[in-house]
C-alpha cells in the first residue's frame, strides 16, 4: 500500500553526491542549492540516522516516513554508500588511492 506520495531511494543521493563534488571540484557552474555536503548531510539525515545501527533505509516518502520494512536493505546500496564516502572522506583521491587488498582502483580523470 502506497500513500500515493514520491518515493525517494537511498542510491540516487549518492550518485548526486557524487556528481556534484565532481562538478564542484571541476568548477563547473552549479545551482546554489547544489552543495555536495548539504546533499551528504541530508542522505545522512533521512536515510542512516534512522536506520537500525550499521544499517540504512532504502527508501522515504516526501515527508521523511520510510516505505516498507525499516529492516530492508538492499546489499547493492552498500556499494554506493562505499563510493560516497570514499569521495567525503578522501576528496580527489577518492579513486586513486589503492584499495585495502593493494589492487589499483580506476583513476578518475
Amino acid at each position: 500500500v502506497t500513500s500515493g506520495k514520491a518515493l525517494r531511494r537511498l542510491w540516487p543521493q549518492t550518485e548526486l553526491f557524487k556528481a556534484l563534488w565532481v562538478g564542484q571540484m571541476r568548477k563547473l557552474p552549479l545551482a546554489p542549492q547544489a552543495v555536495p555536503a548539504h546533499v551528504l548531510a541530508r542522505l545522512r539525515a533521512d536515510y542512516l540516522d534512522p536506520a537500525i545501527p550499521g544499517g540504512w533505509l532504502d527508501e522515504t516518502d516526501d515527508s521523511g516516513v520510510t516505505q516498507g520494512a525499516a529492516t530492508v536493505m538492499p546489499a547493492s546500496t552498500h556499494y554506493h554508500l562505499h563510493g560516497a564516502f570514499r569521495f567525503a572522506l578522501f576528496g580527489h583521491d577518492a579513486y586513486r588511492r589503492p584499495s585495502r587488498s593493494g589492487l589499483p582502483l580506476v583513476a578518475v580523470a
